[in-house]
């Protein structure tokens, strides 16, 4: 039995296995990479305009001082780097993928709506 099995209408496993036309792996790779420096690129602006909202003066930002500004930002970027790994282990090893993504997607909802709660509350005072 060479049964061919197919992803799509006109691929097959094979063919994607043998595909190398992004510098020599296959064309997915191109999009993971792509994703992935955009990814960091938006973390690195957040950091940026988080510490200058930190530590400009309180009329328009938080009036921190530049050091604690810095430390509370590097505390930040630490812990999303730990919660990542604790998650990518808890999606391993306990809840399985789709479980995760479905409780993921709703964490990360109920965090949106959280800030833009915030957000809406803020400017209602201004």
């Amino acid at each position: 039995m060479n049964k061919k099995i197919r992803l799509h209408s006109s691929v097959t496993i094979e063919e994607v296995r043998k595909d190398t036309s992004f510098f020599g792996h296959p064309k997915g790779v191109g999009a993971l990479a792509a994703g992935n420096f955009f990814n960091s690129a938006a973390w690195g602006a957040f950091y940026a305009i988080m510490i200058f909202y930190l530590y400009t003066p309180f009329t328009r930002g938080l009036g921190f001082s530049e050091g604690v500004a810095a430390q509370m930002v590097t505390a930040m970027g630490a812990c999303n780097g730990l919660i990542g790994i604790l998650g990518s282990w808890l999606a391993d090893r306990v809840l399985g993928m789709r479980k995760a993504l479905i409780i993921g997607n709703i964490v990360k909802g109920a965090a949106a709506g959280t800030t833009i709660n915030t957000c809406l509350n803020l400017f209602r005072a201004c």
